[in-house]
């Protein structure tokens, strides 16, 4: 910070352009919250990969002469069951990075690393549109433009964080 030799007063750092902007700013608390938001929503989406993954019918399969194997298929769709394991795993990593990303840009620290948590989320969202289109409409989309929005102001705002 820097004072005024003669009276003593803070002057105020300015930008290239002239405009003031001060150390706390709404956009960057705005971002934090939607992105923690994103990131618990993101949390139901691992629940939903778990139950759907979990629930159906137990099929007998003989693979080999000395190997027998039981598998499970859903009920609901024809989509592969490993398809509902990798939603439910990205669900769960975009939930964990999600929330230390909202964490870290309410604190606004280390840029990078909140880019990352948000990327993990845009990708559990967009994971519902490979298991069904419908919980892709009702939960990804909203979780998806929320995070959009919450790249866009931490971008925008990107020299208030301490890389």
């Amino acid at each position: 910070m820097k004072y005024c030799p003669e009276c003593g007063k803070k002057i105020k750092k300015k930008n290239k352009i002239g405009i003031n902007h001060s150390k706390k700013n709404n956009h960057i608390k705005a971002s934090g919250i939607l992105t923690s938001i994103a990131a618990s929503l993101c949390f139901l989406i691992g629940v939903i990969g778990l139950l759907a993954f979990s629930s159906g019918t137990w099929y007998y399969c003989e693979q080999s002469n000395y190997d027998y194997e039981y598998y499970q298929a859903p009920y609901h769709y024809n989509v592969p069951m490993s398809q509902y394991v990798l939603t439910a795993a990205f669900g769960f990593f975009g939930f964990i990075f999600g929330l230390i990303s909202g964490i870290l840009i309410l604190l606004r620290k280390l840029y990078s690393l909140t880019l990352i948590g948000q990327i993990f989320i845009m990708l559990a969202s967009l994971m519902l549109l490979t298991v069904e289109f419908w919980f892709f409409i009702l939960l990804g989309l909203p979780i998806l433009v929320m995070t959009i929005i919450s790249i866009v102001f931490t971008s925008i705002y990107q020299n208030e964080f301490g890389f």
